[in-house]
C-alpha cells in the first residue's frame, strides 16, 4: 500500500510508514479496492448451484418420479424376490385391480331359436294323429264284411243271405278305405320343414303301411281267403305298432331339441282292437 503522508510502499501489516514514520490507522492499511474478491465469487458459484438444484427437483416432481441421490446405491439385478400378496391398507379404499375374480362358472349351451314352421308343422300332425285315432277303431263295416267271408266260408249263410251280405259290406269297407286314403292324402298336402323330416318320414310309413294293410284284408275278404286274414291279425299289427313307436320317438327328439312341451303321443293301437287285432 502507498503511505498517505510521503507515498512510499509501506507493508500492508505495518502500524508506522518506515519512510516518514507517520502512524498508519487500519482503514489506510486495508484499502476497499484491495479487498479479495474470492469469497464473492465463492458465494455466487453457491447460489448458482442451489437454484439448479431446485430446477432439478422441480422437473422431477413433474414427471412423477423421484429424484435421484448421487451416491445411492443400484437396485440389484437378476429375478424379482416374490413376496405374499400385499394386504390392503385399511387407510385406503381397495382398488378393482386388489379384488380378486369370481370363479368362472359353466355356462349353459344356448338354447336353440324355434323356427315358426316347426311349431306350425308339429300341431298339424296332431291334428291328423287325432283323427286316426278315431278313424282306428270305427271298422264296424270291416267286422262285418270279415263276418260275411267266414259265414260263406264256412257255409253259414242262405243263399239270399250270400247273395245281398257281401256286396252290401264290401261297398261299407270301399268306403272306410277311401276315409284312410284321404287321411293320408291330407297329412301328404304339407310339406315337412328341415328339422321335422325324420318325424314326418316315420309318421308318414306308419298311415302307409295301415292303408296297405287294410287294402290286403279287403283283397282277401273279397276272394274268402280265411288263412291271409288269420295271418295278417297275428303279425301285421306289431308291424306297424313299431313304426307308430318310432314316429313317436322322433316326436320326443324334436321337442326336446327346441325345448318344447310334447302335447300329444303317437301312440301304438295295441292297447285298442282294430281292424287288425291283436
Amino acid at each position: 500500500m502507498k503511505c498517505p503522508n510521503c507515498q512510499a510502499n509501506v507493508d500492508i501489516t505495518a502500524r508506522f510508514c518506515p519512510s516518514c514514520g507517520i502512524t498508519l490507522d487500519q482503514g489506510e492499511r486495508r484499502p476497499a479496492s484491495s479487498m479479495p474478491k474470492k469469497p464473492l465469487i465463492a458465494a455466487l458459484v453457491v447460489i448458482g448451484v442451489l437454484i439448479a438444484a431446485a430446477l432439478v427437483f422441480a422437473l422431477l416432481h413433474q414427471r412423477g418420479g423421484p429424484p435421484v441421490v448421487q451416491g445411492a446405491p443400484a437396485p440389484p439385478s437378476g429375478p424379482p424376490i416374490t413376496q405374499g400378496p400385499t394386504q390392503p391398507s385399511a387407510s385406503r379404499p381397495i382398488t378393482q385391480a386388489e379384488v380378486p375374480p369370481a370363479p368362472s362358472m359353466p355356462q349353459a349351451p344356448p338354447q336353440e331359436k324355434v323356427p315358426p314352421e316347426v311349431v306350425q308343422y308339429i300341431e298339424f300332425v296332431k291334428r291328423v294323429e287325432a283323427k286316426r285315432k278315431e278313424m282306428r277303431i270305427d271298422f264296424t263295416p270291416a267286422m262285418e264284411m270279415l263276418k260275411a267271408a267266414y259265414g260263406a266260408q264256412l257255409g253259414l249263410l242262405d243263399e239270399d243271405s250270400i247273395e245281398t251280405e257281401p256286396p252290401k259290406v264290401a261297398g261299407g269297407y270301399n268306403k272306410y278305405v277311401q276315409e284312410w286314403n284321404q287321411l293320408v292324402q291330407t297329412f301328404d298336402t304339407v310339406q315337412a320343414p328341415e328339422p321335422c323330416r325324420q318325424f314326418a318320414g316315420a309318421y308318414r310309413q306308419a298311415l302307409g303301411s295301415y292303408v296297405t294293410a287294410m287294402t290286403r284284408i279287403q283283397a282277401a275278404m273279397v276272394q274268402g281267403d280265411i288263412n291271409t286274414l288269420e295271418s295278417m291279425r297275428r303279425k301285421t299289427q306289431p308291424d306297424i305298432d313299431g313304426l307308430l313307436r318310432e314316429a313317436d320317438s322322433q316326436l320326443a327328439q324334436l321337442t326336446k331339441r327346441y325345448h318344447l312341451e310334447k302335447t300329444f303321443t303317437v301312440s301304438a293301437d295295441a292297447e285298442v282292437d282294430t281292424i287288425l287285432g291283436h
